[in-house]
């Protein structure tokens, strides 16, 4: 019963994505001023920003256009698709993993409907993510409310063990600030996922933030980044 059962499996996730997009389109946004802070400063503080949203939502737009900015170049991908183009990207995206070659070697599309790497070459964002890391020299990464979990390892892995990403900025949670302890935790879980996407653990060291020197988001506007300036 197996391609009975996988066809019914994704006719699920269709009913899932129509019912997500109802729910987040009844979601009010909520304007946070703090979070202006954060972002108004990553697009003044760099050449050259571009924004990977793995959201479907247009949350970051409402920040991005309430900054003034003539200077720096930014661009933004809606990686997974987004709501208002209704082609929201589900499945899975570690391409590496052992049991994803041997479904592939089934030789059954009804099996891969779901996977990312299908779904991404249905549009030109994946390319246009491609390009942008290409043509930056050196560059740091912010990871913003991202679980680096292995659903996104290929792509997080393309950037990360980039030869020209020099800098990845984990960031402690303030809703967390008066428990040290489950921040600690938290900011924990994530350079464990780290380590399952890059190949190297010794660039991990290299490039990943520690816990201590790490920035808290939403950050103050007192307190930023050093005054190195990667593309």
């Amino acid at each position: 019963n197996r391609k009975e059962n996988i066809v019914e499996l994704n006719s699920k996730i269709t009913f899932l994505k129509t019912k997500l997009r109802a729910y987040l389109r009844s979601i009010e946004f909520e304007w946070k001023q703090e979070i202006n802070n954060f972002i108004s400063q990553i697009i003044f503080r760099y050449h050259k920003v571009t924004i990977i949203d793995f959201n479907y939502t247009n949350t970051i737009n409402q920040y991005i256009d309430h900054i003034s900015f003539t200077s720096p170049v930014l661009s933004k991908i809606n990686i997974h698709g987004s709501l208002t183009e209704e082609n929201e990207i589900f499945g899975y995206g570690n391409d590496l993993d052992k049991e994803y070659q041997r479904l592939k070697e089934l030789e059954e599309d009804y099996i891969l409907e779901n996977f990312k790497t299908v779904n991404y070459m249905m549009d030109n964002k994946y390319a246009q993510f491609i390009s942008d890391i290409n043509q930056k020299k050196d560059f740091d990464v912010f990871v913003i409310g991202h679980s680096l979990g292995l659903t996104d390892k290929t792509l997080l892995q393309e950037i990360f063990d980039h030869p020209n990403c020099k800098n990845i900025h984990l960031l402690k949670r303030r809703d967390l600030e008066n428990d040290l302890t489950k921040q600690k935790q938290e900011f924990k879980k994530l350079i464990m996922s780290i380590t399952r996407i890059m190949k190297k653990e010794s660039d991990v060291r290299k490039k990943v933030s520690n816990f201590k020197d790490s920035l808290t988001f939403p950050v103050k506007p007192t307190s930023f980044i050093a005054d190195s300036t990667p593309s």
